[in-house]
């Protein structure tokens, strides 16, 4: 009943990077993958028999591979592959085949650069091999290709030139746009916070990407010295039943506030209060929340930390 989560990092040299059975989930961003091993036999996504679903984002993978093994291939594979924004390139050709019945497959190619290395050149029907009878709902949508490739239609189920449906669209990014390694919430006045997500951006012409100029402030911060007591904030039990205990340590007097967050950022209560410097304690109640995971965050002056709880009823 879980999701297993890859974010960022590389690998190279193997056979098969991602695999889902019996209703596995993945989500995997930000990796790098180079190599040719030769005793490769299928490409690097071989989804075959099996059901799950896979996400993928932001991905980098390069493979010279002369046998021309689909770089992702899927045969009776039931259930959802999310490909989104992803530098796929293979030499001489990259390919994505899809074969087997296509009943309960979904399948979302979004902007991803499929082939900048082909030596072969070609059209989104050279890319996109969809073979799958009963049709799987699969839409090829937009590479961004710049070179060797010359092609913008769009293949919606077999069909050139169509936009994918909106519901089928956010079906198939559920799965990414649940993860979290953080909840998206405000920091304290004068703290900045900034995340960047699932960008493709290129700077030309010895121009940056992002650039951002900081702006100094009035604000009075305390000088803490490296090596010294920055962790102001402790939850306990962090498995909650009926209450739990947010104990905190207060370098200056002024306002709390706490915010609890569900797993998505939404906010589930907010409350607030003016403490003295020094160690407080306070405690809640979990009455009401359903079992799950849940974020609680702590903002007082200087200090924003957020600590994590799960409610068992």
């Amino acid at each position: 009943n879980g999701q297993v989560s890859c974010l960022s990092g590389a690998s190279g040299a193997s056979q098969n990077l991602f695999s889902v059975v019996n209703g596995g989930r993945i989500t995997a961003e930000g990796m790098w993958y180079e190599g040719d091993p030769t005793t490769r036999t299928s490409g690097l996504i071989d989804l075959e028999n099996c059901s799950g679903k896979i996400s993928l984002v932001a991905m980098a993978w390069y493979l010279d591979n002369s046998t021309s093994y689909p770089i992702v291939h899927t045969k009776n594979f039931s259930g959802t592959l999310t490909m989104l924004l992803n530098h796929f390139n293979q030499v001489p050709q990259t390919t994505c085949l899809m074969e087997g019945s296509g009943t309960n497959y979904n399948v979302l190619s979004a902007y991803n650069d499929w082939g900048q290395a082909n030596t072969i050149g070609g059209t989104a029907d050279s890319i996109w091999l969809d073979q799958t009878s009963p049709n799987a709902n699969a839409a090829f949508f937009r590479s961004t290709a710049t070179t060797n490739l010359h092609f913008v239609d769009d293949v919606v189920d077999k069909i050139h030139n169509v936009l994918p449906d909106t519901s089928s669209v956010l079906n198939d990014l559920t799965q990414m746009r649940a993860v979290r390694t953080d909840p998206p919430m405000d920091r304290a006045s004068g703290v900045t916070d900034v995340k960047l997500f699932r960008v493709n951006v290129a700077g030309t012409g010895k121009n940056a990407s992002a650039h951002f100029i900081g702006i100094p402030t009035i604000a009075s911060v305390p000088n803490i010295v490296p090596g010294s007591k920055t962790d102001f904030v402790k939850l306990y039990p962090t498995l909650v039943q009926q209450s739990y205990t947010v104990q905190y340590d207060l370098p200056v007097a002024g306002a709390v506030y706490f915010t609890v967050y569900d797993i998505y950022g939404r906010i589930i209560s907010m409350s607030n209060t003016k403490e003295t410097e020094g160690l407080h304690q306070s405690v809640f109640s979990v009455a009401g929340l359903s079992n799950g995971m849940y974020y609680m965050k702590l903002q007082s002056g200087f200090i924003s930390e957020t600590k994590r709880f799960i409610v068992v009823h």
